[in-house]
C-alpha cells in the first residue's frame, strides 16, 4: 500500500523551500551566482544646502510671551464667591414656630399645627 500525501506535508514542504530562498546561505536566486551583492547605504552628489533663516516663534512661545506680559490675577481666595447661607433642615427650620407643648397624638405619630395655618 503506498503512503497517501497529506495536504499539510505540500504546504510544509513549500513553506520550507520558500524559507530556504530567503534565509541567508539558502538557495541561490535564479539569476545566478549564489551571493547578492550588499546595497550600499551612501547617496552620491552633493549635499544639499538650503538658505539659514531663524525660525519663526512657535505658538507656545508667543502664548507664554503674551502671558508674561499680562496684568497680575488676583488669587483664587479673591476670587471665589462668598459661601451661601446654610440651609436649615429639620428640627432648625422650624425653630421659634412650633410650639412643642400643644402637640397631639393622632395614630401612631404626633403632630403640631403650624402658625400659619
Amino acid at each position: 500500500m503506498a503512503a497517501k500525501i497529506r495536504p499539510s506535508w505540500i504546504l510544509g514542504a513549500g513553506a520550507i523551500a520558500a524559507a530556504a530562498a530567503i534565509l541567508p546561505g539558502g538557495s541561490a536566486p535564479a539569476s545566478g551566482g549564489g551571493a547578492v551583492a550588499p546595497v550600499a547605504n551612501e547617496i552620491s552628489g552633493a549635499p544639499l544646502a538650503g538658505p539659514t533663516a531663524t525660525p519663526a516663534p512657535t505658538a507656545g512661545a508667543q502664548t507664554l510671551a503674551r502671558i508674561a506680559s499680562a496684568a497680575p490675577v488676583a488669587s483664587p481666595a479673591e476670587l471665589a464667591e462668598p459661601a451661601p447661607a446654610p440651609v436649615a433642615t429639620g428640627e432648625a427650620a422650624l425653630a421659634g414656630q412650633v410650639d412643642l407643648s400643644k402637640m397631639e397624638l393622632v395614630g401612631d405619630h404626633y403632630e403640631v399645627a403650624l402658625p400659619d395655618g
